[in-house]
């Protein structure tokens, strides 16, 4: 018989999970995976690097940043159909 490193109560884990459980189960209440939160901080941050001030930059970025509330919108709230 074999242990699972999963259950295995010598690898220090606890009942209520890692803090990389929890906080991937809150990102995903939300609906967002830890790549799209990550990007979307990053989109957020960037107006702020010299590099991206200048003004079609910065377009593109609030472009970027409506594209993602609304795609995080759609994800929360399905379609209901009215039949």
């Amino acid at each position: 018989m074999t242990a699972n490193a999963a259950s295995s109560p010598t690898q220090g884990s606890r009942p209520g999970g890692s803090f990389w459980n929890k906080l991937v189960g809150g990102l995903d209440r939300i609906g967002f995976t830890p790549l799209g939160a990550f990007l979307v901080i990053l989109l957020a941050l960037l107006p702020w690097l010299p590099v991206f001030k200048q003004e079609h930059y910065v377009r593109w970025l609030i472009m970027g940043a409506f594209l993602a509330a609304q795609s995080q919108l759609s994800i929360s709230r399905p379609a209901t159909s009215t039949s």
